[in-house]
């Protein structure tokens, strides 16, 4: 292989090695998915481990999606008026409350 790539590119000096990562990336590979686990498993338990947790996540969500749609105006609308139902239907004075009758009691 190296012989080829030397014929092939006669100017560039080859060095063939397997070099494992460096401490830091392997570090990282691991590291990662178990805080990525984590972080779902709270956001999925938001409301029995820290119930303001559902309020602090629309804002970061929408000005992401924002940002990503270049501020375009009816992708813009759309997520403005996505965060206002998410953050609206966390307020204190909407609990219990059933809009347009979904899942009450009969």
């Amino acid at each position: 292989m190296k012989k080829m790539l030397e014929t092939s590119f006669s100017r560039i000096e080859v060095t063939l090695a397997n070099q494992p990562p460096t401490f830091p990336k392997r570090l990282l590979r691991k590291v990662v998915p178990v805080v990525q686990i984590g972080v779902v498993g709270i956001v999925m338990a938001g409301e029995q481990i820290f119930p303001r947790l559902g309020n602090m996540m629309p804002p970061p969500w929408y000005l992401i999606a924002s940002h990503t749609a270049d501020y375009q105006h009816p992708m813009l609308f759309l997520n403005t008026f996505a965060v206002f139902v998410l953050v609206v239907a966390k307020f204190p004075n909407m609990h219990k409350v059933r809009i347009f009758g979904i899942n009450t009691e009969q």
